[in-house]
């Protein structure tokens, strides 16, 4: 294992794992997103108008109503 490597070990098997992993539920939030969490809302509000990712990636545009453009 190395500091990309991520392991789950499950305490039972469970058929849709792979499936969940692949929902909104499952994502890897930056814990700076959840700096911005307010009244529980997951930080929904601040990323409207905000970008915190994880990844290597750089944004160069932003449209609001549109998809990311990179």
């Amino acid at each position: 294992m190395d500091d990309t490597t991520v392991k789950i070990t499950l305490k039972s098997p469970f058929g849709p794992f792979l499936q969940t992993l692949a929902t909104d539920a499952s994502c890897i939030i930056n814990p700076n997103v959840m700096k911005h969490e307010k009244d529980g809302d997951l930080a929904q509000a601040w990323l409207a108008q905000n970008m915190d990712g994880s990844g290597p990636f750089k944004m160069t545009e932003w449209s609001r109503g549109e998809r990311f453009v990179t």
